[in-house]
């Protein structure tokens, strides 16, 4: 159990996880803006409850990621419209994992943006799944821990949500 009782406590628990919940944000929201807001929002409403609730928290990983999801998808509920990235900003943002400019990595952009432009038609809570269990590695049963869900649950809408990803990006082929 996790009680944060004192400020040192509180900044080690940030230093831990303030990259984990920066990136599981960043990549749901791709907007490092949005994400560097939402990232804020999170710890500022952990802290806020720890200090008004002096609760103790069982599994702060949890906890913490329930948290950020609820930021999140209150951003991507208010937001509801698409994003406006085009191949150029994608193709941008992939220039940092270039390793050698003589390398091909247009089978791997292509492959990127497929599966980008596939999760961008999902429904938010779907997305966020996506993003825990195959960017994140969370497991069935903390993800059922964190979306308030029982775990055969989970286990089915990730099956669903593979599947719908899948006529998803099959469709999307047929019309190229």
């Amino acid at each position: 159990m996790i009680s944060v009782k004192n400020e040192n406590e509180f900044i080690a628990l940030y230093d831990d996880y303030f990259p984990k919940i920066y990136n599981f944000i960043m990549r749901t929201v791709s907007s490092p803006e949005a994400a560097e807001d939402l990232t804020s929002d999170t710890f500022i409403n952990e802290l806020e409850y720890i200090k008004t609730k002096n609760v103790e928290i069982k599994n702060f990983s949890a906890w913490i990621y329930k948290i950020a999801t609820n930021e999140v998808l209150k951003y991507l509920n208010s937001k509801r419209k698409k994003s406006t990235l085009s191949m150029d900003d994608e193709a941008a943002k992939l220039d940092k994992y270039l390793v050698d400019e003589r390398s091909d990595k247009t089978e791997e952009f292509t492959k990127y943006w497929t599966v980008k432009q596939a999760l961008e038609k999902l429904k938010p809570e779907e997305a966020v799944i996506v993003e825990m269990h195959f960017f994140e590695d969370k497991k069935y049963e903390e993800m059922a821990e964190i979306l308030k869900l029982k775990e055969t649950t989970i286990r089915t809408r990730v099956h669903r949500i593979l599947k719908k990803l899948e006529k998803i990006i099959a469709l999307d082929n047929r019309i190229r």
